[in-house]
This record gives C-alpha cells, sequence and structure tokens, in this order.
C-alpha cells in the first residue's frame, strides 16, 4: 500500500507485472506451434524537425496527435525518468508528422518522439 501511495506509475505498473507473472506461471503449458518470423518495420523516414529524449526513461503519455498544430514550447510527451516527470517539449512550431514512440516504452537519451514539420 505504501508503495503504492508514493509511486503509484511504478507500483502499479509492478505490481500488474507481477500478476501476470503469477497466472503465466499457474497456466497449463501448451504445445508450442513455431508462428512465422515477423518482417522487420521498416524505419521511419524523417524529413522534419524532431523531438528528441533528453534523458533515458520510459514514454508515460504522449500529449499530441498526428495532424496537431503545436508551438515552440508546447509539451509533446511525458517521459519518466529516475522516478520523475518531465515534460518533453518542442522547439519547433508546425504539424505533428509522425509519433514514434508509445505510452509504455523505454527511450534511450536522444531517441526521436515526435516528427514536426
Amino acid at each position: 500500500m505504501l508503495l503504492l501511495e508514493l509511486f503509484t506509475v511504478v507500483a502499479k505498473k509492478f505490481l500488474t507485472d507481477l500478476k501476470v507473472k503469477e497466472y503465466e506461471a499457474k497456466k497449463p503449458a501448451e504445445p508450442k506451434v513455431e508462428a512465422p518470423k515477423a518482417e522487420a518495420k521498416p524505419a521511419a523516414v524523417i524529413t522534419g524537425n524532431t523531438v528528441n529524449a533528453p534523458l533515458p526513461g520510459r514514454i508515460i503519455e504522449v500529449l499530441v496527435k498526428v495532424g496537431d498544430q503545436v508551438k515552440a514550447d508546447d509539451e509533446v510527451v511525458i517521459l519518466e525518468a529516475m522516478k520523475m516527470e518531465n515534460s518533453i517539449t518542442t522547439d519547433y512550431a508546425g504539424t505533428v508528422k509522425q509519433i514514434l514512440v508509445k505510452p509504455g516504452e523505454i527511450v534511450p537519451t536522444d531517441a526521436v518522439l515526435v516528427e514536426v514539420e
């Protein structure tokens, strides 16, 4: 309970992962069926300005959608790093062309988060 009160986002993920592991451990073993290998997703072509992650962390929320108009210093992503939520802002005005991350994804430093054109 203390963990939930102090670090809500972290505790929720931790407890959910714990429940999933418990469920998987109790589930009877199923015969393995080999799935066809998925083709690698082609890398997104970036032609506009990008908003990059200033430090490694986990994406909590994406605040924009493709096609949204943004101004300089608008918040576009909430990034959790070192148990702190950081608002990532854009340095550019324009239209959001593509979003390259999704909530829950772990990103390294300088990872491209959003493209603004």
